[in-house]
């Protein structure tokens, strides 16, 4: 009789990301959003940033607010749809300003500190000037890469995360 064929077991596969389509969006977010590419009155904020808050809804709205602006307020209201791969902003406003959403693009990246959320548009003001701005977000008590982590994350976010603190509805 012929002798047994070892074969190695099976590596079981990593587990599929979720499509951008299935993820869970709803929820409490933390992060921080940059303004690039300023002309006119917002030339001097090129490439600040402020920490931000975010909540998303059911319906995939998400609103934003950051250091200067508390929840009631809010910094933007911004509309998700989602496809396969990445999302668009078919809705909304940012600081106020409806112009150019439809430009909006929302993506979900995976690293080893878990999902991080990236919207990317521009504001546009012919009174003003105009600016690109980047929001990137992460679920509320995820840990965030040293490199990447915005300015409040060891004053602000891990003292709430690690005393079990709900999301505060301002940075006060």
């Amino acid at each position: 009789s012929a002798a047994p064929v070892e074969t190695p077991a099976p590596t079981p596969s990593p587990s599929p990301k979720p499509s951008f389509e299935e993820a869970e969006l709803e929820g409490d977010w933390y992060g921080y959003w940059e303004m690039i590419s300023c002309t006119g009155a917002w030339a001097e904020l090129e490439n600040c940033y402020w920490d931000c808050c975010a909540q998303i809804n059911e319906n995939d709205v998400l609103w934003l607010w950051d250091v200067d602006v508390d929840k009631a307020t809010g910094l933007a209201s911004l509309e998700i749809s989602r496809d396969v791969e990445s999302g668009s902003i078919s809705g909304g406003w940012f600081m106020n300003n409806n112009q150019g959403y439809d430009q909006w693009r929302v993506e979900m990246r995976e690293d080893d500190c878990g999902m991080l959320l990236v919207v990317r548009g521009n504001y546009v003001s012919e009174q003003h000037g105009n600016f690109s701005f980047v929001i990137y977000l992460r679920p509320w008590g995820d840990e965030w890469p040293e490199d990447s982590r915005p300015d409040g994350y060891d004053s602000f976010y891990l003292p709430k995360v690690e005393a079990n603190e709900p999301m505060p509805d301002s940075f006060d």
